[in-house]
């Protein structure tokens, strides 16, 4: 990444743009020579739609490199940062927005799980200082696909999300020696 200047990157954009301008112009030439004109501009705006995301995700990528080359860190980086959560008729129901996305990965399962993986998180804490995920889908793996819709594959993403929600709430932060161990920050009970 580092072989590309600023200057390099935006030259690209100018010939993802221009190319848009030509099929543009190809476009409104070939109207006269077609006999199906439906399928035509069907086509034709099929190819405007892929060029415009190129352009698009071009775009998004440009600014993220100019951030990342500049050392500034993009804000939707942490996961907890995205994450949202509610407790509605004892589900909880935990959205982790994806970055630069409107669309969330949902997660929902019983509240009463969630107080029981909570108080399961600050007795191992107490005993061991740091608690891993690992060490929480080994209690509970069984459990998570026994009360939800997740298997053996996806239970992990229960552990997850609601790590996630613990860190956004204060309760956990991660270790200063690794960031996949956690540590407790604040006792509370948040899934009342």
């Amino acid at each position: 990444m580092s072989d590309f200047s600023r200057d390099d990157l935006e030259n690209i954009l100018k010939k993802l743009i221009s190319k848009r301008s030509v099929e543009v112009n190809k476009i409104k030439g070939s109207m006269d020579n077609t006999q199906d004109l439906t399928s035509f501009l069907s086509d034709c705006q099929k190819k405007i739609l892929h060029l415009e995301r190129a352009i698009q995700h071009y775009q998004q990528f440009l600014r993220e490199w100019t951030l990342y080359s500049t050392g500034e860190r993009v804000e939707d980086d942490e996961p907890a940062k995205r994450t949202t959560w509610t407790i509605h008729n004892d589900i909880i129901t935990i959205a982790i927005r994806r970055p630069n996305s409107k669309y969330a990965t949902t997660i929902r399962f019983p509240a009463l799980l969630a107080r029981e993986i909570l108080t399961f998180i600050f007795s191992f804490i107490e005993e061991n200082k740091v608690i891993k995920r690992s060490d929480i889908l080994g209690e509970f793996e069984k459990e998570i696909i026994q009360q939800t819709t997740y298997n053996s594959n996806s239970s992990g993403q229960v552990i997850y999300a609601l790590i996630l929600v613990l860190l956004k709430e204060g309760v956990l932060q991660a270790s200063k020696n690794n960031k996949r161990e956690y540590i407790l920050k604040e006792k509370k009970e948040i899934f009342l």
